[in-house]
């Protein structure tokens, strides 16, 4: 069972945000604003602070549980963990056949990798569960899990990443549930995709560059289209909701700023995410960016627009 702090109501929840990031001069102009103008005419910079500040809010009402996480050690894993990388690791491939037809996309990366194989990082480097195996094999990937005590490694930047030099997807050992897992699979071997496949300059160029970013934006729109399969549709159903209180007018980072703790709330619970904080801290950013998306999808600009728009709304995040 999770412990959770009390959360403060939505609207003082606000105000508090508000004042931790603005200040009071802009406080009193936030405060003056109509609702639906409300963030619209603060700095790109400021947008975002009220963004991540929301975010980090509803992450700090759960604690941080031992239990999310099924790879615990640095050391080579129990049996009882390996049974649970063994069981994490089986799921993938029938979702790689599971999702195959949603897109072009989907269906590239499922054909181009035949083969998986499962692993893990510990304090001795990689170790591939098959003694044959060989990193970088065309249409083969490794599912390489870490520990939990190898998770501030300054190699992982995220909880989850592709490494070319491993042909490796480095995710962490936490519990992630079926929705959420299916998303991270096929948004990470699209990554793989570009890199052993296509060549492609975007999975070689410097972090937060234009292409770099496009790569991401293309990783994204596909873990959020499989996500929506997982949940039969009712993802998508509930961004549409939280769209429904955003004005049309606003931008894409903007419109984060518009999200409540029981939103993220609502989303994490359509993934099935259970437990403390782990997963949370993932999920979020991720839903981060499918609000933003949805608000730049709404708009109905050419594709060529819309996807000039999510590129400069994801540097926004990460600038």
């Amino acid at each position: 069972m999770v412990s959770q702090k009390k959360q403060p109501k939505s609207s003082f929840g606000g105000f508090l945000t508000a004042v931790s990031v603005l200040g009071i001069p802009l406080l009193i102009l936030w405060l003056l604003t109509p609702v639906q103008c409300r963030y619209k005419h603060f700095s790109t910079k400021t947008q975002r602070e009220m963004s991540e500040t929301r975010a980090r809010n509803y992450i700090r009402t759960f604690d941080d549980e031992p239990e999310d996480w099924f790879f615990k050690s640095s050391s080579n894993p129990t049996l009882a963990e390996s049974n649970a990388i063994d069981a994490q690791f089986s799921e993938t491939e029938s979702m790689l056949r599971k999702y195959a037809e949603l897109s072009p996309l989907t269906k590239r990366i499922s054909a181009y990798f035949t083969k998986l194989q499962v692993g893990f990082f510990s304090s001795r480097g990689i170790t591939i569960r098959d003694k044959e195996a060989k990193p970088g094999v065309p249409n083969t990937a490794l599912i390489c899990f870490v520990s939990h005590e190898d998770r501030n490694n300054k190699r992982f930047i995220s909880s989850r990443v592709w490494f070319p030099e491993w042909s490796a997807v480095m995710v962490y050992g936490k519990r992630w549930p079926p929705a959420a897992w299916a998303g991270v699979v096929f948004h990470e071997l699209g990554h793989g995709l570009y890199d052993m496949a296509d060549k492609a300059a975007s999975s070689r160029t410097t972090h937060a560059s234009k292409e770099w970013c496009r790569e991401e934006v293309d990783m994204h729109e596909v873990q959020y289209l499989v996500q929506n399969a997982a949940t039969i549709g009712v993802f998508r159903k509930e961004i549409q909701n939280i769209l429904t209180k955003i004005p049309e007018s606003s931008s894409a980072l903007a419109a984060t700023c518009y999200l409540t703790g029981e939103d993220y709330r609502r989303l994490d619970a359509i993934l099935g995410v259970t437990g403390g904080r782990s997963v949370r801290e993932s999920t979020v950013a991720d839903n981060i960016r499918a609000i933003g998306f949805a608000q730049i999808e709404r708009k109905g600009f050419p594709r060529d627009r819309e996807i000039e728009l999510k590129i400069e709304f994801y540097r926004n995040l990460i600038d």
